[in-house]
């Protein structure tokens, strides 16, 4: 219809039931994304930034940082934080890393993909949350948690 109506062809025609239930759960679609798009530009996808900012606050009050699963690709890389800030792979890694620490940080995300069970259970639901920096992409908030000496789990 806009096709004919831009390229001068003011022929209207009627849309099949078909088409015109299809425009209207399109419509329906288009409308219901907007719902999300204040939040879409208000919070980033993921918010590495804030979470380094903090972090690198309480590292300099003395607390040992240290990050597990998905968080730890990009602090290496893009913040440069490989051999500062170690990225714990197992329940070992954090027991070992929380004896030799006054106080710990562990900064995760998209925590579905900690290999590590025991590690993601502990980190998911166990050791205290310290702050959560919210993103947009799903299970992709910034999360630090403040480990505890694990020495009896």
């Amino acid at each position: 219809l806009l096709a004919d109506l831009l390229t001068g062809r003011w022929r209207v025609t009627l849309p099949s039931a078909a088409s015109a239930v299809t425009v209207a759960l399109a419509l329906l679609l288009a409308a219901g994304s907007v719902v999300a798009l204040p939040k879409n530009y208000r919070v980033p996808k993921q918010d590495f930034d804030g979470a380094v900012r903090f972090l690198e606050t309480a590292e300099s009050a003395g607390a040992r940082i240290a990050s597990a699963g998905p968080a730890c690709w990009p602090l290496e890389r893009y913040y440069g934080k490989k051999g500062t800030w170690p990225c714990l792979t197992t329940m070992d890694d954090l027991r070992m890393l929380t004896a030799a620490a006054p106080r710990t940080l562990v900064v995760i995300t998209l925590t579905d993909y900690i290999v590590d069970a025991p590690l993601r259970e502990y980190l998911r639901g166990t050791c205290p949350v310290a702050r959560v920096f919210p993103g947009t992409l799903g299970g992709g908030d910034m999360v630090v948690c403040d480990a505890p000496k694990t020495e009896g789990l």
